[in-house]
């Protein structure tokens, strides 16, 4: 019984199982994941930003363009 539950101990820790995170790796990892999610969606509204100010330009432009003729 001990040699079976020395097995499973030692297939546990070696071949490829997760061990489970301690809580600061866990919280540290969780925080930055999260960093970098705000981050991102940051950059995305940023470009969405641009994209509406580069069509309402265009927009202007057009509209200029069509009261002269």
């Amino acid at each position: 019984m001990i040699v079976f539950c020395k097995a499973i101990l030692g297939l546990l820790r070696g071949n490829g199982f997760k061990t489970p995170l301690s809580l600061m790796k866990f919280i540290t990892k969780r925080s930055f994941k999260n960093k970098f999610l705000k981050a991102r969606e940051w950059s995305k509204s940023l470009k969405l930003k641009n994209l509406k100010l580069k069509w309402a330009k265009v927009r202007k432009l057009n509209y200029k363009l069509s009261k002269t003729f």
